[in-house]
């Protein structure tokens, strides 16, 4: 008992110790305390740092390296072709397009958010022209801002996705990119799995 309160006492003291002055400044008064002082001019034109962890950043697992993911997502979206579409739907029987593809990435071990727009931030950006099969590629309502839809592009010029279209039945489907449809309102692609 004497112990905790000989260390509760001697904690209390440390703490009402004064700081160092280096511990109460600003990180400009201790930088022109210590003699760092930068005129704002040189500084003009750098680039900030970049974040030590990418936001929301997807693990990659290279292709190259014998990583299988992207076939264990190709094989669980086509196995789900023609399930029911409904919105708010994630599987295993019926699904909305975010739902669709959370689903398909989660039964590769990757965690997706329930949204088109969130999962837009996921991954790195791929270009139209070097998409690869399990790359998601996101969509526009007719030219809406911003992006509500999304599907898993699966190689020439395809993807597969959940479709609210009453043309493509409300079901899980394949769609062509270069439909007019889908041409017009494509608004890019992320690539979780390498």
């Amino acid at each position: 008992m004497v112990k905790n309160k000989l260390i509760f006492l001697i904690g209390l003291i440390i703490f009402m110790l004064p700081l160092p002055a280096y511990a109460m400044q600003t990180p400009a008064q201790y930088a022109a305390m210590i003699g760092m002082v930068v005129p704002m001019a040189d500084l003009e034109g750098l680039a900030a740092p970049a974040p030590l962890v990418a936001k929301r950043e997807a693990v990659v697992v290279s292709r190259s390296t014998g990583g299988q993911d992207y076939q264990k997502v190709l094989k669980m979206a086509t196995s789900l072709l023609g399930s029911k579409y409904k919105y708010g739907g994630s599987g295993p029987d019926v699904f909305d397009c975010s739902g669709f593809t959370m689903y398909v990435f989660g039964t590769a071990g990757y965690k997706l958010p329930h949204s088109a727009s969130d999962q837009a931030g996921y991954g790195i950006p791929v270009s139209k022209e070097n998409l690869m099969p399990g790359d998601l590629v996101f969509f526009s309502y007719y030219n809406q801002p911003g992006i509500n839809h999304v599907g898993i592009y699966t190689g020439d010029n395809e993807f597969i996705h959940a479709s609210s279209s009453e043309n493509n039945g409300k079901t899980v489907t394949v769609s062509k990119m270069n439909s007019k449809y889908y041409e017009d309102n494509y608004k890019g692609a992320r690539r979780l799995l390498r």
